[in-house]
C-alpha cells in the first residue's frame, strides 16, 4: 500500500513538474522542413480567416496534400524509415452533409470548418507556437501521451495526422454538397432506468441507486478507476443514441462522455477493458467514437475516436452543459460515415470519418464514461433507426 501511494506521488510530481516547463516548439527533426510546414499552415490559417475573402477550399486540399509529402518525410526520419507514400483519402464526389431535424445545412458546414480549422491550428502551434503544456488546442490535437513526452520526435506522425484529416475537411467543404435531413424512426431499445439495470454492464468502482430523476452513477474514486455503463445490446447502420443528463457535480475534474460503437479490440476480451487505472486501458482496449460534456473546469466539448489512441475528432467552446444540476438532453447519431452530437438540439460537432485513426466504426455497444470522481444522473435512453426525412413543403409566404 505504502509503495503504491508513493509511485502514485512520484508520477503526480513528475506530472506537474512537466506541466511548469515551458513547452517546446517543433519535432526535433528537420528544421527548415518544419519552418516549411509551420509556414504553410500559417498561410492556410490566413486564408481561412472568417474576415479576410472566401476561402478556395480546392486550392487549399491541394496545398495540405503537398504539405503532407514533407510531413510522410518527416515520420519516416523519426521512425528511421522510408517515408510513406502520400494516400489520397477516399471520399465520395458529392459531401454528404447529413443535417439532424434540429440542425441546418450551414451549421454542419461551420462544424466541418471548424474541424479544418482545428487540424491547422494544431499543426502551426506543435512546429511554431505550442506556449504552454496545458495549451488545450494543440495538446489535444496532439494527443496524449506524445505531447507529455520530452523525445519530439513522437509528435511528426500526428502532425501528420492532422494534415490528413485537414485534406479530408478542405476536400469535402469544396465539393458541392449531398444534403440528407435525417430523423428518429423505429425505436430499437429504450429504457427509461427506473427498474433497474438488467440491460447494460457496469463496470469499475461507482455506486449505482435509483431516483426520482432517474439512475444516479456515482464514482467512488476521484483519480483512478473510472466507470462505464454499456448497453447489453449492439447496434449497426444508421441509428441515434439519445438521453436525458442531469450532472450533480461540478468543480475542477469530473467529465462524462459518451460513446456509440463500443466493442472490444481484441476478440478475446469484453468490454470490461474500458475501465482500468489509467485512461490508456479505454483508449486502446475499445474501439468506440465518444463526445465529451460537463468537463470539469476546461469548458471545451470534445469529440473522440479512440481503439487505437486517443484521437481528436472535435473540439469547441463553451461546455453545453456546464451547469450542474440541469437536465440536458444528448444526442448522438450515425449516417453512413458521419457521426454528430447535439446537446439539448444544438449541433456541437459532426465528422465525417475518412479512415485517419482505423477504418470507420460499424456497429456496438452504446453508453456513458464517467471520470475524475463525476456523478451523474441518467434517464430515458433510446436507440433509434435512423432515416431520411420525407421532404417538407413550405408556403411562398412562409406561412403554415
Amino acid at each position: 500500500m505504502k509503495l503504491t501511494l508513493l509511485i502514485s506521488a512520484l508520477l503526480l510530481a513528475s506530472a506537474v513538474a512537466r506541466a511548469a516547463e515551458p513547452a517546446k516548439a517543433g519535432l526535433g527533426l528537420d528544421p527548415a522542413k518544419e519552418k516549411q510546414l509551420a509556414d504553410s499552415a500559417q498561410a492556410a490559417l490566413k486564408s481561412l480567416d472568417a474576415d479576410g475573402p472566401k476561402c478556395d477550399y480546392a486550392a487549399l486540399a491541394e496545398s495540405i496534400a503537398a504539405a503532407r509529402k514533407t510531413a510522410n518525410e518527416l515520420v519516416g526520419q523519426a521512425d528511421k524509415k522510408d517515408p510513406a507514400p502520400v494516400d489520397t483519402p477516399d471520399l465520395p464526389a458529392k459531401s454528404p452533409v447529413v443535417v439532424p431535424e434540429s440542425a441546418t445545412e450551414a451549421k454542419v458546414l461551420a462544424a466541418w470548418k471548424e474541424q479544418l480549422v482545428l487540424r491547422v491550428r494544431s499543426v502551426y502551434e506543435v512546429l511554431a507556437d505550442p506556449g504552454s503544456d496545458k495549451t488545450p488546442l494543440w495538446s489535444e490535437a496532439v494527443g496524449v501521451p506524445w505531447y507529455q513526452q520530452k523525445d519530439l520526435t513522437r509528435r511528426a506522425a500526428p502532425v501528420a495526422d492532422a494534415l490528413r484529416e485537414a485534406q479530408v475537411f478542405a476536400t469535402l467543404l469544396a465539393r458541392p454538397a449531398d444534403v440528407v435531413r435525417v430523423e428518429p424512426g423505429k425505436v430499437l431499445f429504450s429504457d427509461d432506468l427506473k427498474h433497474g439495470t438488467d440491460r447494460w454492464l457496469l463496470y469499475g468502482p461507482a455506486d449505482t441507486t435509483a431516483t426520482d430523476q432517474g439512475l444516479r452513477r456515482k464514482n467512488r474514486r476521484v483519480r483512478a478507476g473510472d466507470s462505464v455503463m454499456w448497453t447489453k445490446e449492439t447496434f449497426g447502420g444508421n441509428f441515434v443514441y439519445e438521453l436525458t443528463f442531469i450532472p450533480n457535480n461540478g468543480g475542477k475534474t469530473p467529465g462524462v462522455l459518451f460513446p456509440i460503437c463500443g466493442r472490444p479490440v481484441k476478440p478475446d476480451t469484453d468490454l470490461s477493458i474500458s475501465v482500468g487505472e489509467t485512461m490508456d486501458t479505454y483508449n486502446l482496449g475499445v474501439y468506440a467514437y465518444h463526445f465529451s460534456i460537463h468537463r470539469g473546469d476546461t469548458n471545451i466539448c470534445n469529440g473522440r475516436k479512440v481503439g487505437t489512441g486517443l484521437h481528436l475528432i472535435g473540439s469547441r467552446t463553451p461546455d453545453p452543459a456546464a451547469e450542474a444540476g440541469k437536465p440536458y438532453r444528448v444526442t448522438i447519431g450515425k449516417w453512413g460515415n458521419v457521426v454528430y452530437c447535439l446537446v439539448d438540439g444544438k449541433l456541437q460537432h459532426s465528422y465525417y470519418d475518412a479512415g485517419t485513426f482505423g477504418p470507420p466504426l460499424e456497429s456496438g455497444a452504446v453508453g456513458v464514461r464517467h471520470w475524475g470522481g463525476a456523478d451523474g444522473t441518467y434517464r430515458d435512453v433510446t436507440v433509434r433507426r435512423l432515416e431520411q426525412a420525407l421532404p417538407t413543403t413550405q408556403p411562398a409566404d412562409g406561412k403554415e
